[in-house]
C-alpha cells in the first residue's frame, strides 16, 4: 500500500500463525501387497516382487512435500521445494487428516495426526488387466491409502474380484507409505 501523502505510513498486518509441519526424511511402510491373476483366479504374490520392480524410480525419487503449511481452519498448503504447489481443503475427523479431493468430489485420507506429528500417506498402484483383444494398465501415486476392500468392488475398470484375475498377466499391486512429519505447534 502506498499513498501520495508523505505522512501516511503503510499499514502493518500481523501474520497469523500458521502451524508448519516439516518432513523429518522418515518413510514407514505400511502395507505392499501384489496379486497376479491365473486359471483359478488371483493370488497373493507379494513376496515375488519388490516396489522397486513394479513402480521402477517412482518409488526412489518421489520426493515427499517439504512442508504441511494449514493456512486456515480449512486450507492446507502443500509446500515442495520452497514454492507453494498446492491449496487443498482440509478438515480433521479425530486424529485422522481429510483432505477434499476437488476432481471427484468426496473427502479422501491424507493422514493421521498425534499431537505435534502428522503420518502422510501416499499410496503407489499398479493394476493389468488382460481382456482379450483388450489390456488395461494403470500406473500411479496418490494421496491416501489403498485397501483390498477398496480395490475389488463392482463397477471399477480393474477387477470385481480376485476370482476375474483369470489371465496369467493380470496383476493388482499397491504399496502403501507414511512420510513422517513434526511441527512446533499443534494444528
Amino acid at each position: 500500500m502506498f499513498s501520495c501523502k508523505k505522512s501516511d505510513k503503510p499499514a502493518i498486518i500481523d501474520p497469523v500463525a500458521q502451524p508448519t509441519f516439516s518432513y523429518t526424511g522418515k518413510m514407514e511402510v505400511s502395507e505392499f501387497k501384489v496379486y497376479k491373476g491365473g486359471p483359478g483366479g488371483g493370488t497373493e504374490v507379494s513376496k515375488d516382487y519388490t516396489p522397486e520392480s513394479l513402480w521402477n524410480d517412482r518409488v526412489k525419487n518421489f520426493t515427499p512435500p517439504d512442508h504441511l503449511i494449514f493456512k486456515s481452519k480449512d486450507t492446507l498448503s502443500l509446500l515442495p521445494n520452497k514454492v507453494e504447489s498446492d491449496i487443498i481443503r482440509y478438515k480433521l475427523n479425530g486424529d485422522t487428516l481429510l483432505c477434499h479431493n476437488r476432481y471427484a468430489d468426496f473427502w479422501e485420507v491424507y493422514g493421521v495426526k498425534s499431537k505435534k506429528c502428522l503420518s502422510y500417506k501416499m499410496t503407489f498402484y499398479i493394476f493389468n488387466r488382460s481382456n482379450t483383444p483388450y489390456t488395461s494398465f494403470a500406473l500411479g501415486t496418490e494421496h491416501g491409502i489403498t485397501l483390498f476392500k477398496n480395490v475389488f468392488i463392482s463397477g471399477r475398470a480393474n477387477f470385481e474380484s480376485l476370482a476375474q484375475m483369470t489371465n496369467t498377466s493380470d496383476l493388482m499391486g499397491w504399496y502403501n507409505v507414511n512420510f513422517i512429519y513434526e511441527s512446533k505447534d499443534d494444528i
